[in-house]
C-alpha cells in the first residue's frame, strides 16, 4: 500500500504527472473542484436542487479519491519503475507481468515507460 509522503518540489511535480496519467484520480479532483462550485452556486442563487447535485458531486469525488488512495499507488510504482529504467535502461520482467495488477500501478508503469520510450503493451 502507497504510504508515501510528498515531501519535495520533484515529488509533487511527479505527484501532478501521476494524476494527470491516472484518470480516476484526476476525476476524483475535478469532481470535487466542481463540488466547491456548486456550492457556492448554490449559495448564491439558493435553488434546492443544486444541494442534491453538490452533495453527489462530493460523494463521487470523495469515492473516487479514496479508491485510488488520492494516486499514491500510481506515484510509488511510476518512482520505483523511472528509477530502475535510469538504472538499468529496460523495465524488469516483473513489471511486465503487471497486466493482473490495478488501473493505478499500471498507470504508474506507462508513464514510466512512455518516458523512457519504451513500449509496455498494458491497457
Amino acid at each position: 500500500m502507497a504510504e508515501q509522503e510528498i515531501s519535495n518540489s520533484q515529488d509533487f511535480k511527479d505527484y501532478l504527472k501521476c494524476t494527470w496519467a491516472n484518470k480516476l484520480t484526476l476525476a476524483g479532483y475535478l469532481s470535487l473542484l466542481a463540488t466547491f462550485v456548486l456550492g457556492y452556486l448554490c449559495k448564491e442563487t439558493q435553488l434546492s436542487y443544486l444541494g442534491v447535485i453538490t452533495c453527489g458531486s462530493l460523494c463521487s469525488s470523495v469515492s473516487l479519491l479514496q479508491s485510488t488512495l488520492f494516486g499514491l499507488e500510481t506515484l510509488d510504482t511510476y518512482q520505483e519503475a523511472r528509477s530502475y529504467i535510469r538504472k538499468f535502461g529496460k523495465l524488469k520482467e516483473t513489471f511486465r507481468e503487471i497486466k493482473e495488477r490495478d488501473y493505478c500501478t499500471r498507470a504508474g508503469l506507462r508513464l514510466a515507460a512512455k518516458e523512457a520510450g519504451l513500449e509496455l503493451g498494458l491497457n
